[in-house]
């Protein structure tokens, strides 16, 4: 919907926001302007002090600060320098405005659920998944990354730069694999990933016959090979026995498109067992 960046270096002289250095960019096809025509967003002055007056007291930390929730305007704000924004510095405070979505997350609700819930919400996340793989990069312009051309922010990669890329060109996932040490065949596709579809990021509509109200936590997207999001969402532990088996065998491929058990899955899990994860 919307993001705005502050720079900390001038804040100390600063009498008021207009004398911040700050940069906004406002998504106006969203939802929120188009359910709240002629809304105005809360500057990060006013998202501060709303902060500060609930007492909390992380509420004015710089790196991590708590989120914010407006519900008369259905925004939820996170803000600080933590909050990933790819075309930012590093050493900024990032806010980001987001419509606020009520409800449970599939994490809370799955082992609740009939098995005629559990197949409509898997169909609907599996058409969800296709649409955001569907979106294709220019041939002339083939990456692993992030968004514009950015390093990738899986949570695997990080304190591994030199294995977050991006890599580019015809060869991107050779390179990626090469510098990784990942021994799995090369001709993949390279298709936009969520990278972290937990049950606990997946929100469902409140009460009865629930349906997908949204996918959040987009921070770790990017393109990746083909195989990523099926094999990280395997390997994550969501629920206890015997409810991940259950989900991970009859569930998750419902939803993704399964890799090979032997020559890809059992690879991707040495790699990330040899990065503790």
């Amino acid at each position: 919907m919307a993001t705005e960046n502050t720079d900390p270096s001038r804040q100390a002289t600063a009498s008021s926001d207009s004398a911040i250095a700050l940069t906004m960019t406002i998504y106006t096809e969203s939802s929120f302007f188009k359910e709240h025509p002629g809304a105005t967003l809360p500057s990060p002055a006013e998202v501060r002090a709303i902060n500060t007056a609930t007492g909390d007291p992380c509420a004015d930390e710089f790196d991590s600060p708590s989120s914010v929730i407006i519900r008369d305007l259905g925004l939820f704000i996170k803000y600080g320098r933590l909050v990933t924004i790819v075309v930012a510095s590093t050493q900024i405070m990032r806010f980001m405005y987001m419509s606020l979505v009520e409800g449970d997350t599939l994490e809370e609700r799955w082992s609740e659920m009939a098995e005629d819930e559990r197949l409509d919400v898997c169909k609907e996340l599996r058409v969800m998944v296709d649409a955001w793989r569907a979106w294709k990069q220019d041939e002339s312009e083939r990456y692993i990354g992030s968004h514009l051309k950015q390093p990738l922010n899986d949570i695997i990669l990080r304190g591994y730069p030199e294995n977050s890329g991006p890599f580019e060109g015809p060869d991107a996932v050779e390179k990626f694999h090469t510098t990784c040490g990942i021994e799995i065949d090369n001709k993949k596709e390279i298709v936009f990933t969520h990278a972290d579809l937990l049950s606990s990021n997946i929100m469902l509509t409140p009460g009865p016959l629930p349906r997908v109200a949204a996918i959040i936590d987009w921070e770790q997207a990017g393109w990746y090979p083909e195989y990523w999001e099926y094999c990280k969402v395997k390997r994550m532990n969501q629920f206890p026995e015997p409810l991940h088996t259950e989900w991970v065998e009859n569930y998750v491929p419902m939803m993704l498109k399964p890799a090979d058990e032997y020559t890809i899955y059992w690879t991707f899990v040495a790699y990330a067992l040899a990065r503790a994860f």
